[in-house]
């Protein structure tokens, strides 16, 4: 694998320190979907995962479908993607079916 350029090293430095202070200010990880496509014989999964506010206490456990979609809306569009601390090294598990599949996200989230 070939080094990182300087001004990755210096990017994924500052994003770790800057989650590191997220975590300690009581913000939890997000997934982020986004649309996929596959056929029969593979499935090509999108997302990003991504640190957010924790659930204030009043607010419902289980939010409605609308309001789902609206937080990815708002998640997903203009600056807030710019913005957004991704969860690098985060451990994710996908559902497909009866099929379970860990991995990790990468220096940006995804």
């Amino acid at each position: 694998m070939a080094r990182p350029h300087a001004a990755a090293l210096l990017e994924d430095a500052y994003t770790e320190r800057k989650a590191d202070l997220l975590r300690s200010r009581g913000w939890v990880t997000r997934i982020v979907p986004s649309t996929g496509y596959g056929s029969a014989s593979q499935l090509r999964i999108f997302g990003r995962v991504i640190f957010t506010r924790g659930r204030p206490e009043d607010e419902p456990e289980e939010p409605t479908y609308a309001a789902r979609l609206r937080a990815v809306e708002l998640e997903t569009r203009g600056w807030r993607a710019f913005v957004a601390t991704p969860a690098t090294e985060e451990p994710v598990t996908v559902r497909i079916d009866d099929r379970l599949i860990t991995t990790r996200t990468d220096r940006g989230g995804s």
